[in-house]
């Protein structure tokens, strides 16, 4: 019997990834689990409002319970000075939905997205289960 080399090799390898990947920190590991949300229908002054309230700097936007956009910093710095911006429906100035990841999802991974968007939605099972935002990286440096 053969032995190839590069076969054994691709074995050892794999079985490394596989335990890195196991042992790797993990979404859900960081994840906030408490997640502040705005309604698509709210006015812009309620989101304002909440923002403060809680010191974040972004909201998931919900219409019926699904996350369908972001109300961030940013949406305020675009409309900044427009007149009665603060009574416009959140809906009508929000950001594109965040990315969703599921909980397992390797933190280094995580980071990546987070150099696109401002917050990661974390989901388990098709079910938003946390939030994921900058800040939380700083959980992981020891």
């Amino acid at each position: 019997m053969k032995i190839d080399g590069r076969e054994i090799a691709r074995k050892i390898f794999d079985a490394l990834e596989q335990l890195e990947h196991k042992e790797a920190v993990k979404a859900a590991d960081i994840m906030t689990r408490k997640i502040i949300v705005i309604d698509c229908a709210e006015n812009v002054e309620r989101a304002i409002a909440l923002l403060r309230q809680y010191g974040i700097s972004q909201l998931p936007v919900v219409c019926k319970s699904k996350i369908v956009g972001l109300f961030s910093e940013v949406n305020l710095l675009e409309h900044i000075g427009e007149k009665n911006f603060g009574h416009k429906k959140v809906k009508d100035v929000m950001s594109e939905t965040p990315p969703q990841i599921p909980e397992d999802t390797p933190v280094k991974t995580v980071s990546e997205l987070l150099k696109f968007s401002p917050i990661a939605i974390v989901t388990k099972k098709g079910e938003t289960v946390g939030v994921i935002a900058k800040a939380d990286l700083l959980k992981v440096i020891k």
